[in-house]
C-alpha cells in the first residue's frame, strides 16, 4: 500500500482479521503480511481495521 493510503483491499482486511482472531499480534500480522503477500500494512492500519469491525460482532 502507498503511504497514507487508506483504502485496503477486502482481501486483505478479512486476512487480517483472520490472524488477529487467531491470537496475532499486530506487529505479527504486519510481519507476515509483508513476508507472505508482499503488502505492506502497518501495525496502526491493522489496529484501526480491527477496531472497525471488532464492535460488529461483539455486539452479537
Amino acid at each position: 500500500m502507498k503511504k497514507h493510503e487508506r483504502s485496503v483491499n477486502p482481501r486483505i482486511n478479512d486476512i487480517i482479521l483472520i490472524m488477529y482472531g487467531k491470537g496475532s499480534s499486530t506487529r505479527d500480522i504486519y510481519n507476515k503480511m509483508k513476508e507472505i503477500y508482499g503488502v505492506e500494512v502497518s501495525p496502526d492500519m491493522v489496529t484501526r481495521i480491527t477496531d472497525k469491525v471488532l464492535p460488529l460482532y461483539s455486539a452479537r
